[in-house]
């Protein structure tokens, strides 16, 4: 109901009457600002395509997850392990050594698969640099950091972020690159020693990728601003410094404050008025006034009185959903090289109905059914679990005792 931008704009529209023209598009926030969201949507439907036509090879060949990270990591390991024995004196800092790295590569030779392994692993690479391009194009990076990178890796995959043994979990959705439009530090970080090994690198290439993307649409909002402000200097209103200048004691951290990085360097916006500050770093309204606060709950009664607070509810939708779930699996089994061609999906499906249908009785009271009972999910947690990237996990519980990964 309200555009959280709109003092910044106004700001806009006010320089504009007194230039008695629009200002130019390299200045132009409220355009920028507009545009940021299709442009980011369109990079994510590129890399859904990237990686649907990853995850199509390594179907046809059978290639699992853990194959592909394996193979990738080999690639990388015995330059990263060269690398940090030379800078910073450690053994075997990719997490393998060379040797575990050279039989995990004759290996993949071995099993006449090379071919579609190196087709897959060009392809993740390809994201790769997509990502250092964007980097370089939109102004997160210096061209000279990034020229330095590429001449110190050949085979680069990152190798942190979503490890086991670094956040304990695996991640879910396409990140968003951050909060707010607040663009500050390097996403290019110095290489360190590993200890144990990182996993499923695919995911990790592709997760940088779009957090750049979306990082790097925002950054262009701000790059906007930060033109827009320099050309037209206020100290009363809004002025850009340089946080890493000496002597500078303003912080990119102070609450009136937001960070833009320009061909790589970090500056920075200070507003006169920290609210401004606050709408761009996206730390949310301080205060709602009474008329939206009636809306809002009024709104949310009527939500749930259609919703949970009906105990019909969740009967029609279990049956509706339980008859569309069979029906879609059903025809996608049918499917030529379909996600679940071949599997005994519907059968599994059925089975699960009775133990869905207990938990969904339990969590059943005098006044109806509980707004979210973790009963009703007993049943089919720990049995199918599927990440962000699209890629399932199928327990030994569902394929007779053996473990196995499909696409």
């Amino acid at each position: 109901m309200a555009n959280k931008y709109r003092e910044i704009e106004l700001i806009q529209a006010d320089v504009e009457r007194s230039k008695g023209r629009p200002v130019d598009e390299s200045q132009d926030f409220k355009m920028a600002e507009e545009l940021m969201y299709g442009k980011a949507a369109t990079a994510l439907e590129n890399i859904d395509d990237k990686v649907g036509e990853i995850t199509k090879i390594m179907r046809e060949n059978d290639i699992t997850e853990q194959d592909i990270t394996d193979y990738l990591y080999a690639l990388h390991a015995p330059e990263r392990n060269a690398l940090l024995l030379e800078r910073e004196g450690v053994d075997n800092g990719s997490g393998i050594s060379d040797q575990d790295a050279q039989e995990i590569i004759d290996e993949v030779a071995q099993s006449g698969k090379l071919e579609a392994y190196d087709q897959v692993a060009e392809k993740i690479q390809a994201i790769a640099q997509d990502t250092r391009d964007t980097m370089r194009k939109l102004g997160l990076e210096t061209d000279a950091r990034i020229d330095s990178f590429e001449a110190m890796f050949k085979n680069y995959v990152p190798l942190a972020g979503i490890a086991i043994d670094e956040s304990g979990q695996n991640v879910g959705t396409y990140p968003d690159g951050g909060v707010g439009f607040h663009v500050s530090g390097s996403r290019i970080k110095k290489a360190e020693g590993r200890k144990t090994p990182a996993i499923n690198l695919f995911a990790q290439t592709v997760h940088m990728n779009a957090a750049t993307h979306v990082r790097g649409q925002k950054n262009e909002v701000m790059r906007a601003l930060y033109n827009l402000i320099k050309e037209n200097p206020n100290k009363e209103v809004w002025n850009v410094f340089d946080p890493e200048k000496k002597g500078e004691k303003r912080s990119i951290g102070n609450l009136d404050v937001v960070g833009v990085r320009v061909d790589g360097k970090q500056m920075a916006i200070q507003f006169a008025d920290p609210s401004h500050a606050a709408s761009l770093r996206d730390m949310g309204v301080q205060k709602t006034n009474t008329f939206l606060k009636l809306l809002r709950g009024l709104s949310g009664w009527l939500r749930r009185s259609y919703t949970t607070l009906r105990p019909e509810f969740a009967i029609n939708n279990f049956v509706r959903d339980a008859g569309s779930a069979v029906f879609n699996a059903a025809a996608e089994a049918e499917i030529e090289g379909g996600m679940l061609n071949g599997q005994s999906v519907i059968k599994d499906m059925m089975k699960m109905v009775p133990s869905s249908l207990s938990a969904f009785r339990q969590g059943c009271g005098r006044k109806g059914l509980r707004p979210y009972d973790q009963e009703i999910l007993r049943g089919v947690q720990g049995r199918r679990r599927k990440n962000w990237m699209g890629i399932h996990q199928v327990h030994p519980a569902d394929s007779g005792g053996d473990r196995k990964r499909y696409l």
